[in-house]
């Protein structure tokens, strides 16, 4: 199952990240059979001074942006309005607390000499854009706030070839500020949040010949959830047009800028990748606990009848992004761009980032308290070097069985490892979460001290 990366305006979870040093100053890793092992020191150390300042800019600026909200906005709305903000920047400062940004001066120097030049060729942006922050999350998304953030995810160096790309996104992700996307749609909801409060509005739903009181209440939900998913697909494609513009002044090749569309296209997560069952034999086959073919013998989930429901809801009218080929399409419709542009080589600054960005995949995994997840990029990347005794993996599969048991102790392994989805989840993702919930106890115990030592 293909997953698309999408430019997302949700506020993603950030968590801190380090790496294991497995040579003074540097991390000697190796990803895939067709990936050449590169030596790039590692990320520098969370920096308390750097958190703490920017912490700091962070309360001000928001204080000053509530401040603005209140004296624009009046009763329920500003009353909405003010919630919303409020937890969303709460949410920020706790991350940056805990250091769930990258503030190596490698990414922040370079993306800020992005930024800066896109400002330079489009001044109009200049008084609406704030920080560019690089978060620890390894999927290739991107975020504008409100009130003028951008968060880039490391996972776009990771999927990238170079900086022009990178900057592709950075242009789109400034259009969405740009047509001020993020504080009409919070407006708009407030606006019917308030609505719903009204006597009048809540009477209006009457039982009618053939149809019930609460199924005009639901079929009213359901046509303005569709009308919001279809104004973000409108928008999307809006931040696309503008985005390129801002991107063209720059003198960039213009097939960079729908090349990401394609490389996201294709993007497959973490959960879509395969793992040989024979792997499990051999990891999971400790001296004090012997494999048990019982946890890879699926179950039958068939039981279940989830082929019985019937949505009442159709997902693909929720969706608050277009397909990437439409977009790609429209794109080259409205301004007669050639996919196979001039390519960009990557300058070597960026592809240290790229292999950097790589090499932390697991870590950040661990540090987004993705447990699971973790576990299973690791039992990949042992897959690819042929299940081979590397240090450096067992470390973090030690750590990362360490707080599942930790979890499983406390009766919160469902907010570490996913659950079962059988119609959502591709047949290997679908053996390991069968494997994991079958594990008890005392073998995540055994299985984090053997991995630990």
């Amino acid at each position: 199952m293909k997953r698309s990366g999408l430019f997302s305006r949700y506020l993603p979870k950030f968590f801190s990240c380090s790496l294991l040093k497995l040579l003074p100053g540097v991390l000697v890793c190796c990803f895939t059979s067709n990936t050449i092992a590169q030596v790039v020191p590692p990320l520098e150390a969370p920096d308390s001074i750097k958190t703490n300042a920017l912490h700091k800019a962070y309360n001000s600026r928001y204080e000053g942006f509530n401040r603005a909200l209140r004296s624009d906005h009046r009763g329920s709305t500003r009353k909405y309005l003010e919630n919303v903000h409020r937890s969303i920047q709460g949410q920020v400062l706790r991350n940056i607390k805990k250091d769930a940004f990258i503030l190596d001066e490698r990414f922040t120097s370079y993306v800020e000499e992005i930024k800066r030049a896109i400002l330079e060729r489009n001044p109009s942006l200049k008084s609406k854009i704030g920080e560019v922050l690089v978060s620890r999350r390894i999927s290739p998304n991107a975020l504008s706030l409100a009130e003028g953030s951008i968060f880039l995810n490391a996972g776009l160096f990771s999927l990238f070839d170079n900086k022009a790309q990178l900057t592709a996104v950075l242009c789109h992700e400034m259009a969405h500020k740009g047509l001020e996307h993020g504080s009409r749609n919070l407006l708009k909801s407030a606006q019917l949040y308030a609505q719903t409060k009204n006597s009048r509005y809540l009477k209006s739903f009457r039982a009618t010949k053939g149809r019930s009181r609460s199924e005009a209440a639901f079929s009213r939900l359901k046509q303005l959830l569709y009308s919001k998913g279809a104004q973000y697909r409108k928008q999307e494609k809006e931040a696309d047009s503008l985005g390129y513009l801002y991107y063209k002044n720059l003198g960039l090749p213009a097939g960079e800028y729908i090349r990401i569309l394609d490389y996201l296209k294709d993007y497959d997560s973490v959960t879509t990748i395969v793992i040989d069952t024979a792997l499990y034999r051999k990891l999971f086959n400790l001296p004090n606990l012997p494999f048990r073919e019982e946890w890879i013998e699926m179950e039958n989930y068939s039981k279940y009848h989830y082929e019985h429901y019937t949505e009442k809801i159709t997902r693909d009218s929720l969706k608050t992004h277009p397909e990437n080929d439409e977009r790609i399409a429209h794109m080259i419709a409205l301004f007669g761009i050639a996919s196979k542009d001039t390519v960009i080589q990557p300058d070597q600054e960026f592809q240290e980032l790229k292999t950097l960005a790589k090499q932390e995949e697991i870590a950040n995994l661990y540090f987004l308290e993705e447990y699971g997840q973790s576990i299973y990029l690791i039992l990949h990347r042992l897959q690819e070097v042929g299940g081979s005794d590397d240090p450096y993996l067992h470390h973090w599969l030690g750590k990362n069985f360490q707080k599942l048991y930790e979890a499983k102790k406390a009766y919160r392994m469902n907010r570490y490892v996913d659950r079962i989805s059988p119609n959502e989840q591709d047949p290997s993702y679908l053996l390991y979460l069968n494997l994991m919930w079958k594990l008890k106890l005392d073998d995540l115990k055994a299985l984090a001290d053997f991995y630990s030592t």
